[in-house]
């Protein structure tokens, strides 16, 4: 079972489109311009990853730990 979905929208001037993709081990994500670019992850167990790229530098980065069990 998909335990982690990706969702896109692209918009211009007259439409906005989108799209989803789901997995069962993460789901990923990459938006850019032409110098800058951001990646991000989720896992299944709640890990997230986000990095922003500009002009091959590294600016940002943020990472949360996987989630607790709920009990």
């Amino acid at each position: 079972m998909a335990n982690c979905i990706a969702w896109c929208w692209g918009e211009d001037k007259t439409r906005l489109k989108g799209a989803h993709r789901i997995g069962s081990v993460s789901a990923q994500t990459k938006a850019a311009t032409w110098r800058t670019f951001v990646l991000g992850e989720v896992r299944a167990d709640g890990r997230v990853h986000v990095q922003v790229i500009r002009d091959g530098v590294t600016v940002h980065t943020y990472e949360l730990e996987k989630e607790e069990d709920k009990q």
